[in-house]
């Protein structure tokens, strides 16, 4: 719910990927997130029929969790760009190379 949801306040946006968004407006019925809406049970207005985008005001916790995810992103693409073809991987050197298996093996 965002009864209480005021300018400035960090919303926790979920649906199949859960992202931040800050308040920007709201009005009676609405809180705005720049240009996306929500009413004040915390859904997307308008909404589609398919569409179960929520709302809710983000907590500490809520805000770490999709830190660490978009961290945990940016390193995935990181290391599938510099792995992601054959020959990426013969230009690393063999101690790279060791390196990297020793840290793919060790989970």
């Amino acid at each position: 719910m965002l009864t209480d949801a005021k300018v400035g306040d960090v919303l926790l946006v979920g649906g199949s990927n859960p992202y931040l968004s800050t308040v920007t407006k709201t009005t009676k019925t609405l809180v705005c997130c720049g240009s996306t809406k929500f009413n004040r049970q915390g859904r997307l207005t308008p909404r589609q029929k398919w569409d179960y985008t929520h709302a809710r005001i983000a907590t500490e916790i809520d805000v770490a969790q999709v830190k660490e995810e978009i961290h945990r992103r940016q390193c995935i693409n990181v290391i599938l760009a510099k792995t992601g073809n054959i020959n990426d991987l013969r230009a690393f050197s063999t101690k790279k190379l060791i390196c990297l298996v020793a840290v793919l093996e060790n989970d």
